[in-house]
């Protein structure tokens, strides 16, 4: 990995973050994994109901006024500001 001893610092902190951001990104659908079985099970609903339901789910988390930036920007500024176009 010599191109890991060539990052500064900030470079470093950078990568982290961003590996960051990108784990938590995919952490809501393997929790989907997880949980639709023990839904399919406790609500008895069929296979086509639970990937409704959890489509429906990922659908909602995309939306612009929904997504993980939005919340951050919120929480930091009091504000969720579309991007530029």
């Amino acid at each position: 990995m010599s191109w890991w001893s060539n990052l500064s610092r900030g470079e470093r902190a950078t990568f982290f973050a961003c590996f960051g951001g990108w784990a938590l990104d995919a952490f809501d659908y393997q929790f989907y994994t997880f949980v639709i079985p023990t839904l399919r099970k406790e609500w008895n609903i069929s296979a086509g109901e639970a990937g409704t339901l959890a489509t429906a789910a990922l659908l909602s988390s995309a939306g612009s006024r929904s997504s993980p930036v939005c919340r951050a920007s919120r929480a930091a500024t009091g504000t969720c500001s579309s991007p530029a176009r």
